[in-house]
């Protein structure tokens, strides 16, 4: 699983 940050930094989000 990777995570991966948005440009907006506000939430983390988990990619499979």
């Amino acid at each position: 699983m990777k995570t991966f940050k948005r440009e907006k930094g506000a939430k983390s989000y988990t990619i499979r």
